[in-house]
């Protein structure tokens, strides 16, 4: 089976454009999505909401989030009056994807927008069975820990959690010292 994968979009510039989903009205039977999120300083929460709203089949869905270590270590750049934080719903609508199960999320830094996303993840995801997050490269022993205790603060007890950090240019799973 072939994933159903959406490439980033060039957003410079992106405060001159509407909201630029809008006008995808339905996506085919989706069961594995991999998005791969290029914010490049952006919140993107509202368009992942929104393609996740069209997939409420989904059985696994892998987000693939691309940053620079600036943006690993800093919130969001954008203007108070950009678009990508005008479109909130993501906060307050619910979501039922009552079919997914797995969810993997690779390069995770850690960002508050990364945080709250993941967690309102596992509100829509009532059956989600096994979460894997695969820390981005340059995470420091400090910050891992606080992601993980973070991560298991909101994760359910019936979900098999796997988290991966590097050490020694190796991807290894992760448990928090003491």
């Amino acid at each position: 089976m072939t994933p159903f994968v959406l490439l980033p979009m060039k957003t410079q510039g992106i405060e001159n454009y509407g909201y630029m989903m809008g006008n995808m009205a339905v996506l085919p039977d989706i069961t594995f999505l991999c998005l791969i999120v290029m914010a490049n300083g952006h919140a993107f929460e509202a368009s992942t909401f929104h393609v996740l709203r069209l997939c409420t089949g989904l059985r696994r869905l892998s987000l693939q989030l691309v940053a620079t270590k600036s943006e690993c270590q800093a919130q969001t750049v954008c203007t108070s009056d950009c678009i990508c934080l005008q479109q909130v719903e993501w906060k307050t609508e619910e979501l039922l994807l009552n079919h997914l199960e797995e969810v993997q999320v690779n390069g995770w830094g850690g960002t508050e927008h990364v945080v709250a996303f993941v967690k309102r993840l596992f509100d829509w995801g009532t059956k989600i069975k096994e979460m894997t997050v695969n820390l981005w490269h340059s995470i420091s022993e400090v910050k891992a820990k606080e992601l993980y205790q973070t991560f298991q603060s909101f994760s359910r007890p019936v979900v098999c959690m796997k988290f991966y950090r590097y050490e020694k240019s190796s991807m290894v799973l992760y448990a928090p010292k003491d």
